[in-house]
């Protein structure tokens, strides 16, 4: 024991822990369950407990999937007050959202991988400006601040 203090009584065992993780893992899919027959299903539908946005995104996926002119739907889409909530992840192309490309955003990733690289160079550049400076101001020699170095390596 590492101190005098008996706590098992404030731990539960493995097989507790294992009913208690079940038992998250049920309510999480439970409400993930009703919350869909809320908007979906014939017998317990309420949209009266569902905000808005949800029922006119719901009603909106559905009416893409029955329609025959899916152009129809897109052009009234390019109007829609959702338009600024669909667009998030998405770019306008012609009048339709269309995600993008796997290439894109690897390429993004890339532009954005060597901003970080360049970043890295100039904070280092800029270090390296101010240990200088402070070398000047107060004195200091490369000599020096390298003993200093080689004796803090010589005793770690």
């Amino acid at each position: 024991m590492a101190h005098s203090i008996d706590d098992s009584d404030y731990f539960t065992d493995t097989w507790s822990e294992q009913m208690l993780v079940n038992h998250n893992i049920y309510t999480y899919h439970r409400y993930s369950i009703d919350a869909c027959d809320l908007v979906f299903s014939e017998k317990k539908k309420n949209h009266a407990l569902v905000p808005t946005e949800i029922l006119e995104m719901a009603e909106l996926i559905e009416r893409y999937f029955v329609a025959e002119n899916a152009g129809e739907i897109e052009g009234k889409l390019a109007v829609h007050p959702f338009n600024k909530s669909i667009s998030i992840n998405l770019t306008h192309n012609q009048r339709r959202y269309v995600m993008k490309s796997y290439d894109e955003l690897k390429a993004e990733m890339e532009a954005i991988q060597q901003q970080m690289i360049e970043a890295k160079k100039t904070k280092r550049a800029n270090a390296l400006k101010e240990l200088k400076r402070l070398c000047k101001e107060f004195g200091f020699t490369a000599g020096m601040l390298k003993g200093e170095l080689t004796e803090e390596r010589e005793k770690a």
